[in-house]
């Protein structure tokens, strides 16, 4: 058997992985000219940083955890998350606690939501899809207005009632939200403390990635850098294999692709017009991150700090120190969300920093900060915009897809969830490769 797989990300590897090791011939080809995707890690200043926070669990599913401790081995720093949210000059803490969300929010405010939940018991608002009626609908106005839709529209640049309820069930993580999901989720110890628990590669995220390729070509797979595709070998509705740029033919019995699905279409054959204009209305959100090397200072604690505050520019800032269990801070990241529309995107690196200089203001002692170096990345389409045609959208790709043969699409590019962490995209990969070996892939 012979597979070709497309993209060398999380999902693409770890497909390559299971297939190689149990015997099946691999082909892996990347575009890019380093493996790892939008989870690899960038050289900065003769450190391997990320771009953005990534977390890995201690406690995870038994496959990755199995596939991850085999490449890594003893060479990870294991480490409790400290992830807090910052709104309103209060740090509240994540997973949430009870008494730290009463002692910030005091006794008149907390009484106010209990009593605009109350409110939405008797009167339900009706839930027509969107992140606004779904919040208000589950527990009360008051919580929506003071914390769900300043960060949401802060994030996706567009109303709360033009957002799917989608994004909300996706990132809160319950399946039904209420305020009973909610304390259960709180009080849940167990869950809470495994969620803490985590891991972090000694040479950054980049590790896993490249050694992860090297035991694919180690059992006879082969990688394939700087690599495009040009299109689809066809044998009726199946796809038999790849046309390479130089208009060559690779023949295979099962093709796998890790990277978005818009972008696999451009190798298929009679895509229907309606398709590809209903593809053409989806709109992204751009990220901008500015990487900050500063003389040691204790500033930030946290892994990761989310800013709900709408004064504050940044969505989130990132201590990388905490990873690798050091004391203080040596780089910190902010990170910028935007469109092509906005005068944030054709900012100049300086003014990207001076902006991040700015919005660091709501740490304590930042008056002290010495920045040494700094870099600025622009990412063009990081995330869909969940406007309430995106779902709708995307299945209609996923079913054109689906009418070929000898195919499948997964990883984090071509869910619906929202909030689809390394380790699921790593999953799903592995799945999806045991399927193809087994025959039971719903291609």
């Amino acid at each position: 058997m012979k597979v070709a797989v497309i993209g060398a990300g999380p999902s693409g590897l770890a497909a390559a992985n299971e297939l190689t090791s149990n015997g099946v011939g691999v082909d892996v080809f990347e575009n890019e000219q380093t493996v790892g995707g939008l989870a690899k890690c960038i050289n900065l200043w003769g450190e391997q940083v990320e771009m953005g926070p990534h977390f890995l669990l201690l406690h995870t599913q038994n496959a990755v955890k199995t596939l991850l401790e085999n490449i890594l081995g003893d060479d990870v720093y294991k480490y409790n998350r400290l992830s807090r949210i910052y709104l309103n000059g209060k740090y509240y803490d994540y997973p949430p606690k009870p008494f730290n969300i009463i002692k910030n929010m005091g006794s008149v405010k907390t009484m106010a939501a209990a009593g605009s939940a109350m409110v939405e018991m008797m009167v339900p608002t009706k839930n027509n899809g969107t992140v606004e009626s779904y919040v208000q609908s589950s527990i009360g106005n008051y919580l929506y207005e003071n914390f769900f839709k300043g960060y949401t529209e802060k994030l996706w640049g567009i109303p709360c009632n033009s957002i799917t309820e989608e994004y909300a069930k996706s990132l809160i993580g319950f399946d039904k939200l209420s305020v009973g999901s909610i304390a259960k989720k709180i009080f849940a110890d167990k869950n809470a403390a495994h969620h803490k628990q985590c891991i972090y590669p000694k040479e950054g995220m980049g590790m896993i990635w490249q050694r992860l390729s090297q035991k694919v070509q180690q059992q006879g797979g082969n990688i394939l850098l700087n690599t495009s595709v040009k299109g689809a070998v066809m044998q009726g509705k199946r796809i038999a294999g790849l046309v390479m740029p130089d208009g060559t033919e690779r023949l295979y019995d099962y093709v796998f692709s890790s990277v978005p699905e818009a972008a696999i279409l451009r190798l298929m054959p009679d895509v229907p017009a309606t398709l590809v204009n209903e593809l053409k209305q989806i709109k992204f959100r751009r990220v901008i991150l500015v990487y900050m090397q500063v003389d040691p200072i204790n500033l930030i604690t946290d892994n990761t700090v989310y800013i709900y505050s709408t004064q504050v520019k940044a969505a989130r800032i990132t201590n990388y120190n905490r990873f690798k269990n050091l004391e203080g801070n040596h780089i910190i990241m902010c990170e910028y969300w935007t469109s092509d529309t906005e005068n944030m995107w054709t900012m100049s690196d300086d003014e990207m920093l001076a902006l991040a200089l700015n919005d660091v203001k709501i740490f304590s002692g930042a008056e002290k900060l010495r920045v040494k170096n700094h870099h600025v990345l622009h990412m063009k389409n990081a995330y869909p915009v969940p406007d309430l045609k995106l779902s709708e959208r995307k299945n209609m790709l996923s079913d054109f897809m689906k009418t070929f043969e000898g195919f499948s699409a997964v990883g984090r590019a071509n869910q619906k969830l929202f909030n689809f962490s390394m380790e699921s995209a790593m999953m799903d990969g592995i799945t999806e490769a045991r399927n193809i070996m087994q025959g039971t892939t719903q291609s």
